[in-house]
């Protein structure tokens, strides 16, 4: 007997013409989502869903070139109103393992990357308004926000007034963090919003009591790419202690959000000279997803920001000749490490936040949804993040509030991020 679902999902396949159309971007399997699912609860609610598909059918009108893709000119070429550098530099990046300040168009390799990826990110426009001009499209939804489709399509529904709204994994494996505004949940998702919004109407015995069952539950809560294994660091602690969380080198969340440093391994070596200069320990974990995880031109990441920081031999001769210890391999636990630290430092990682509700001081050196609530040390840039380890290591300053840091926790994990199932999913993009 065929399911309610079933028969739902098949009347999907009929064309309804007074349904209103909703444009789903690159939704990649990851989630976990059942799209046949999705797309017959949506039709049940009066809205075809329209999966974007990326077909080579258009003849580009721009040839791209060294003559045109120029150092003054390569952020101000358009198509359809729409800055294709926008659109390509995520994959540019991916593909060179460098940040956007580093793109140098002198190199013969990143020019060339460049315009193999312009002329892509020019396809993909034409297809996406293809689309747009083709189907009466009340709602877009998209990934992430700096994908190229996603990015295409967001930039496109904004200017002709369309509604955008993006999803993202969170550290909680059960729920999806949004944003219907931005549509970029990476680094300029609601979080703060809905901190300000709620704040003074949680009870802080509530917050308090989600926080405590998180961290009870806190290894059931992760996903497999953020799993850490349960083997200690052996090495008795002697001296104050920094932990600097590595994510994924070029992450859009790093790539994107990071403040005035030029890269991560930036970071690390100024954490490498100022725990040499002051005999400080320093605890390096870097992401698990960059021992066997793959990036999104489906190649593997291959320990991408160990090979940067061992091949900076400034920094890798510090490495040697001291005691910095660096979990490259995701041999150790986590929660551990920060049991251990006396600091934390981070770009924007969400191991920030769990940080912070087991007690520790964070820095975080980039554009994080807990960041400039009051309860971080929040560097722009080189001077700010030593002038912050120095007043927490050296005079014991900490801006730790586990008031505010459990309600934001709370209105995080509670009010703001949805369940991760069908049911929401459909809830949250029909009815906002």
């Amino acid at each position: 007997m065929k399911t309610f679902k079933t028969v739902l999902f098949r009347l999907t396949k009929i064309p309804i013409p007074f349904l209103k159309k909703i444009l789903v971007v690159d939704l990649r399997k990851w989630h976990g989502l059942n799209y046949q699912i999705i797309s017959a609860l949506c039709l049940w609610k009066g809205y075809k869903v329209i999966f974007f598909k990326y077909r080579k059918i258009f003849e580009l009108k721009d040839d791209f070139t060294k003559d045109n893709v120029t150092k003054d000119a390569y952020k101000s070429i358009i198509l359809h109103d729409i800055p294709i550098y926008e659109v390509a530099i995520y994959s540019i990046c991916v593909d060179l393992k460098i940040f956007p300040s580093e793109l140098d168009l002198d190199n013969p390799e990143h020019i060339q990357t460049t315009i193999k990826w312009y002329k892509r990110s020019a396809e993909i426009i034409e297809n996406m308004v293809y689309y747009f001009n083709h189907y009466p499209i009340v709602r877009v939804v998209i990934l992430q926000g700096h994908l190229p489709e996603a990015t295409a399509s967001r930039i496109t529904a904004h200017r002709r007034g369309i509604e955008v709204i993006s999803f993202e994994n969170t550290f909680n494996k059960t729920k999806l963090v949004w944003d219907d505004v931005s549509g970029i949940t990476v680094n300029k998702n609601l979080a703060k919003n809905y901190f300000w919004k709620w704040e003074n109407t949680i009870n802080h015995q509530l917050a308090w009591q989600s926080v405590d069952t998180y961290l009870k539950n806190i290894k059931n809560n992760k996903t497999e790419e953020h799993e850490s294994p349960l083997e200690s660091l052996s090495i008795p602690k002697k001296k104050k202690c920094i932990l600097f969380f590595g994510q994924v080198y070029t992450d859009s969340s790093v790539l994107f959000g990071i403040n005035d440093f030029n890269n991560p391994v930036t970071i690390i070596h100024e954490l490498a000279k100022y725990s040499e200069a002051n005999d400080f320990e320093l605890i390096i974990k870097l992401h698990p997803k960059e021992v066997e995880g793959i990036d999104i031109l489906k190649r593997k990441y291959d320990l991408l920001t160990y090979q940067k920081i061992m091949s900076l031999q400034a920094l890798s001769e510090i490495i040697r000749s001291t005691n910095i210890f660096i979990d490259s391999k995701n041999q150790y636990d986590t929660y551990n490490f920060i049991d251990r630290a006396d600091i934390c430092v981070t770009i924007n990682s969400q191991a920030g936040l769990e940080a912070l509700i087991k007690g520790k001081d964070v820095i975080s050196c980039g554009n994080a949804s807990y960041g400039g609530l009051g309860f971080t040390f929040d560097a722009q840039n080189r001077d700010m993040l030593i002038f912050f380890l120095d007043l927490k290591l050296k005079h014991g300053v900490s801006f730790i509030d586990d008031n505010k840091i459990n309600k934001f926790f709370y209105i995080f994990n509670e009010l703001y991020c949805i369940n991760k199932n069908e049911e929401d999913f459909v809830t949250k993009i029909i009815e906002g």
